[in-house]
């Protein structure tokens, strides 16, 4: 994982905290990392983006609930990017 990916994921309560919904919303939907590449035998929920987001999301279940629901959309659309690449190497 870059340093992009940890800058996010360690700032991304303080910018839901400052901003209204809306704008807080474009800005974590926004700057997801969610545009990444599976490695040749790895397995989707094994990507280092999709294990960080569910790693975030464990330690963060008080996270306020519409932040949560989106990062969970989020990483939902990368594990279909990624399962949708897997099957196109089979």
């Amino acid at each position: 994982m870059d340093a992009y990916e940890e800058d996010y994921f360690a700032a991304v309560v303080d910018v839901w905290e400052r901003m209204s919904q809306g704008q807080a919303t474009r800005v974590v939907a926004g700057l997801f990392p969610g545009t990444q590449d599976l490695t040749a035998g790895e397995k989707p929920q094994e990507h280092p983006t999709a294990r960080r987001t569910a790693d975030w999301l464990a330690a963060h279940q008080d996270a306020p609930a519409a932040l949560r629901r989106l990062l969970i959309e989020e990483q939902d659309h990368l594990l279909r990017s990624l399962r949708a690449q897997q099957s196109a190497r089979r």
